[in-house]
């Protein structure tokens, strides 16, 4: 079994892909992934991925605080098809013999909904 990701949205840009936060290359944005088995089956379940770029992160780091790496996934700009694909090649590269053992190997990357 494998996992397949089904799709991506944010909560912090509920217009979807039409939509860009302010500063594309100064962003911290959280993104739900819809993350199923790649078995023909539509069932999917949610795990999340804060997504920031060097830019913020620095900005952030500059004022004193930390930021903790798991669930994060780095870009240099916002753009849609790029988290896409970062999240979309995590799900290909994790296998397993039922969804409970996909499920947590994928928790490693993304927050998962269940936990």
């Amino acid at each position: 079994m494998k996992a397949k990701l089904d799709g991506i949205f944010s909560p912090d840009l509920p217009s979807g892909y039409s939509e860009l936060p302010e500063c594309p290359d100064n962003c911290w944005i959280i993104v739900h992934a819809d993350i199923g088995l790649d078995d023909g089956n539509n069932a999917a379940d949610c795990f999340t991925f804060y997504v920031s770029t060097p830019k913020y992160l620095s900005q952030i780091l500059t004022e004193g605080y930390y930021q903790a790496g798991r669930a994060l996934v780095i870009v240099n700009e916002f753009d849609w098809f790029v988290v896409e694909e970062a999240i979309g090649d995590i799900c290909s590269k994790v296998v397993g013999d039922s969804w409970e053992k996909i499920a947590e190997q994928l928790s490693k990357y993304g927050e998962y909904e269940f936990e």
